[in-house]
């Protein structure tokens, strides 16, 4: 394939910069050059996307370039710098030693949309040449292909506006085959038949059901085959964001012991014996070849399953102790603790929790666990997050039982606004000390010198070497750590003392769904129990013990409905994802949108419980909307084309702060420090064809909170579709665009420039423009401030007199436009009257902070106020920088 590319510039004329004077060219999908850095020459580039038959399986050859040389500098690079009032500062500074890239084609990521591999290309087109400007007049590039033998063409709209090749990629396309359309690979979930509970068991350990429990759990003992007895749960894991890690196909079902079930009836003494467990739980991960706690900051309960009827149960197998001796013996064992509690989300973002506050008023907190068992001369060792939330840095101590484990200074936020705290994040911290009564007795002090001085404890772990000796008759213990990953298994000869009496038993819980039995143990007797087993290098066996009756009673059984999204693949074009108590509003819209006289489509509606049951075993975790989004998307006989998210959503899974709006759950990142890198997305849920964050479906979210919200605006959405009108108004896009005037003078964001631009090169010429630039405005000096009155005026009038779009660029916040303040929510807002419903495309600071738990944005007050504001907005949800504000606002 080949393609010639010519831009057409636009001179931007004259910037001076600390004296110093820099052009500015511009062109249709002008980028920057995705290798200039802070500093250097602000370059530009054409972002092309590609479509290749595989991953790599493309190189280009510029066969022609030409150019022409301009006088004049390029701006350097802004480095972007928190100011004042929380807005963005870019300080433009020259650096001679910073240059981007000078080759005519670079080549940027590549991933997969929507079952096509895809390569970004960027053509550079403005460079600094010495002390010129170097502009790309024509380019001829040619690619070549590797092995192009592909599937039959497919087609795909989206695609087809994704990339420039989409006649030649269409053979490309990996589609699943139709025999898995047709449920070959995927089927009926387990819930679709039976009766079935669902219950918790919260602590680790075995648990039982007897006779007499197991009404409660929806079956009668005095008809029920035991052998017909089934529990499943997931493990209770955090599910992989990777899409490609494995995860389960449906519920697990468990291996468990049904004592008395030979006989085909539960009897009076007969009993249920299954291994349960939390989430706070800890586990061997191979990749990194360490210990981790299961740390799930979306939920704290794992539910289990239970069912009878059908086919026979998985049972507990056997696992023979083995009969060859061996010299290596253990009788010791690594063991772990902690203490987490969610108590505050800092910065409302991501995430995480943190704990216990630490002040000027409570500088020290003391901390008590049992450390069983602990071998004296043996190292503990402590892991902690601990946040200093004050501007200043302040020192902190750490004492184990009055011995100094650590001391550090923790480093304070400084000056910038969009830090919410500074972590001292440690692991693995050795310490030796002595640990009387086998306590911890851990204490953390915080040098809080004044009353903004605070600290937050997120959490601590400890490990330590303890005997192998039981205490109240239960053991959880672990196979010694090998080194390697390859290399001949090992014997080991586990010795276990300290029980009550000879009733142990001892299993091996490494896969939670088939724990084995030991039998034929080497030795019984007394108080101890001894076994032998082979152990495999880069594997960590778990195992426990328990003696008597030391079984723990599940808790909160409630019965579930029967459900089957696995097995209904006939599918639909779009997938509405809501909660139970918006489902009526939800089913309303699917009605609507299904009956649509010329643009219907085929809708689905799913709740976010019923989801999370099929795919996560009933615990709450984003990723399983996602998966199961990847499963329609793969299995369903009509692919879904759009993902619409009905009901508000927030960052507290847990429901900590009790608000209790997150009805469709968000992803968060994992920065929760930092304002700029913490995030919420729902474009998560659509990364479904590749391990990349490209998209692959279109996707929407209307952040209702009530019912009233929700049919208010699907009122609109109807009244909207359904008009008549043909009014001038529905060519008129109205364009707003902030001054250079901030807080701190003068910033060269240049959103008048970047609406220009989009009105002279992106809005077609059949559209009508009226454009409200600050520039152009009277100031008015108040004692709040500058303000324009003359701009809030006009953007009312403007929406009031109707406006099919409406576009703003400037400084911004969930609340208002603008430093001298043009649009504000609670002034402006209620001063609309429209019944013609605006778009809003709002290029700016987190006008559609959607995810408070307290509090709904103006976005959300524009799209949920009754028979007028907004029929839709596009805008970000926290802060954003001009640059990438501009690239994304140009695209649309």
């Amino acid at each position: 394939m080949t393609i010639e590319y010519s831009p057409v510039y636009t001179d931007s004329g004259f910037t001076s910069i600390d004296g110093r004077q820099y052009r500015n060219f511009t062109f249709s999908g002008s980028v920057r050059n995705p290798s200039a850095a802070a500093g250097s020459p602000d370059a530009r580039s054409r972002h092309l996307m590609i479509g290749v038959p595989y991953e790599n399986g493309v190189t280009a050859e510029v066969l022609f370039t030409s150019y022409k040389n301009i006088s004049g500098e390029l701006p350097p690079v802004p480095e972007v710098r928190a100011g004042i009032d929380r807005n963005a500062e870019y300080i433009y500074t020259r650096k001679n030693d910073v240059t981007p890239a000078s080759e005519p084609l670079l080549f940027g990521e590549g991933g997969m949309v929507r079952g096509l591999n895809v390569q970004d290309i960027y053509l550079n087109a403005v460079g600094q040449d010495g002390r010129g400007i170097k502009l790309l007049t024509k380019m001829v590039v040619r690619f070549t292909f590797g092995n192009t033998t592909g599937n039959s063409s497919a087609d795909d709209e989206f695609l087809s506006e994704l990339v420039i090749n989409y006649e030649m990629a269409r053979k490309w396309i990996q589609r699943k085959p139709s025999s898995l359309k047709k449920g070959s690979a995927a089927g009926p979930s387990v819930l679709s038949t039976g009766k079935w509970y669902r219950f918790e068991a919260p602590e680790e350990g075995f648990y039982k059901i007897t006779y007499n429990q197991l009404a409660s759990y929806g079956i009668s003992a005095s008809t029920v085959d035991p052998r017909t007895i089934k529990i499943y749960n997931n493990g209770g894991y955090v599910l992989s964001e990777n899409i490609t890690v494995a995860r389960p196909e449906d519920l697990q079902e468990l291996a468990i012991t049904v004592t008395g079930q030979d006989d085909g009836r539960f009897d009076q003494g007969d009993e249920i014996i299954f291994y349960g467990r939390g989430t706070g739980f800890w586990y061997y991960d191979s990749l990194t070849r360490i210990m981790k706690r299961n740390l799930n900051p979306y939920t704290a309960k794992n539910y289990f399953w239970i069912t009878s009827g059908g086919s026979n149960g998985k049972r507990t197998g056997g696992k023979q102790s083995v009969a060859e001796n061996t010299n290596n013996i253990v009788e010791s064992t690594h063991a772990y603790d902690f203490w987490d509690e969610d108590k505050i989300n800092l910065g409302q973002t991501g995430r995480f929790f943190v704990g216990d506050e630490f002040s000027q008023s409570m500088k020290t907190r003391v901390y008590q666990k049992k450390v069983e068992g602990i071998i004296p001369g043996t190292p503990a060792y402590y892991s902690y997050w601990f946040v200093n939330r004050s501007s200043e840095s302040i020192g902190l101590t750490v004492e184990e039982n009055g011995n100094v484990v650590r001391q550090s200074t923790v480093s304070g936020n400084g000056s910038d606004p969009y830090s919410i705290g500074r972590m001292d994040s440690v692991t693995g911290r050795t310490h030796y000390g002595t640990y009387p009564d086998e306590r911890s007795v851990l204490r953390f002090t915080f040098g809080a010198g004044n009353s903004t001085s605070y600290g937050y404890l997120d959490f601590y772990e400890i490990s330590w070497t303890r005997y192998l000796k039981a205490y109240n008759d239960v053991l959880l213990f672990y196979s010694p750590k090998m080194r390697g990953t390859t290399g001949p298994d090992s014997l080991y000869e586990y010795r276990l003392s300290n029980f009550s009496n000879t009733d142990i038993t001892v299993y091996d819980i490494t896969d939670h769904a088939n724990v084995k039995l030991i039998t034929n143990p080497a030795m019984q007797s007394g108080s101890e129990f001894r076994f032998r087993a082979w152990e495999r290098p880069g594997a960590i066996s778990r195992y426990y013990a328990i003696c008597g009756q030391q079984y723990k009673t599940p808790v909160n059984s409630v019965e579930m409905p029967n459900q089957n999204i696995r097995g209904d693949l006939v599918g639909a074009e779009l997938i509405m994802i809501t909660s139970k108590e918006l489902i009526e509003s939800a089913n309303r819209y699917k009605q609507y949108r299904e009956s649509h006289p010329t643009d219907p489509l085929s809708v689905k509606v799913f709740t976010v419980d019923a989801i999370m049951n099929e795919f996560n075993s009933g615990s709450v975790d984003p990723s399983a909307i996602r998966d199961f989004v990847k499963y329609a998307y793969d299995n369903w006989q009509t692919a879904p084309k759009y993902v619409f998210i009905w009901g508000d959503g927030d960052y507290d899974y847990k429901n900590i702060e009790g608000k209790n709006k997150n009805m469709v759950p968000t992803f968060q990142s994992r920065d929760f420090l930092y304002e700029i890198n913490s995030f919420s997305t729902d474009d998560f849920y659509v990364w479904v064809s590749g391990n990349d964050r490209r998209i692959d479906l279109g996707l929407g979210r209307i952040a209702a909170q009530n019912t009233k919200q929700a049919n208010d605006y699907l009122d609109k959405v109807i009244a909207y579709e359904r008009s008549t009108d043909k009014s001038s108004w529905k060519n008129l896009i109205t364009l707003v665009a902030d001054d250079h005037l901030t807080s701190q003078g003068i910033d060269l964001a240049g959103n008048t420039m970047q609406s220009e631009r989009l009105s002279q090169s992106r809005i077609p010429p059949e559209y009508e423009q009226k454009k409200v630039y600050l520039i152009n405005y009277p100031t008015v000096q108040t004692s709040l401030g500058r303000r324009k009155p003359e701009v809030n005026a006009a953007i009312i009038n403007a929406i009031n007199e109707g406006t099919v779009l409406l576009n703003y660029i400037g400084h911004g916040s969930p609340e208002l436009w603008a430093h001298e303040q043009v649009f504000v929510r609670s002034s402006t807002i209620p001063q609309l009257k429209n019944s013609r419903y605006f778009f809003l495309t709002a290029a700016t600071c987190d006008f559609g902070y959607y995810d408070k738990t307290e509090v709904q944005s103006a976005t959300e007050d524009l799209l949920f106020l009754p028979g007028a504001g907004a029929i839709g907005v596009y805008t970000a949800v926290r802060p954003v920088f001009s640059e990438q504000n501009t690239i994304l606002n140009d695209s649309l």
